[in-house]
């Protein structure tokens, strides 16, 4: 048999599509179950009146940014991830209690795991 060169990203790429067609039940060799989704907790804080907005948003695959130094580990792309965002300027948010335009924060947090958690991290 003769060796095939793939590039990790093709494997990695492939990879990605057999677990959506496992997630989709296009596959039923594998219960798409533990392919199930997690939770986001999105929470948004006016930094005029305090008011904090909580939304919650479904996720797959958790993609996390890597931080711009030349190492890093898997807890600092974490650490990254779980920094506030300012929003500011062109970014400002409505407040509901305000009723306009506000400076304010946003912090992303996991609420709940998937059975099985698929992380792409971001380049």
């Amino acid at each position: 048999m003769k060796n095939i060169s793939v590039s990790k990203e093709i494997v990695a790429s492939e990879y990605l599509n057999l677990l959506y067609l496992l997630y989709c039940g296009e596959y039923n060799i594998v219960t798409p179950g533990p392919f199930k989704q997690g939770t986001y907790l999105s929470t948004t804080t006016c930094q005029v009146c305090s008011y904090a907005s909580h939304n919650y948003e479904p996720f797959i695959c958790l993609t996390l940014p890597i931080p711009s130094t030349n190492q890093c580990t898997l807890e600092d792309c974490f650490k990254h991830f779980n920094q506030d965002e300012y929003l500011i300027n062109d970014s400002r948010w409505f407040c509901p209690r305000c009723q306009r335009l506000c400076n304010g924060r946003k912090r992303l947090e996991i609420y709940k795991l998937p059975k099985i958690l698929i992380i792409q991290l971001k380049r």
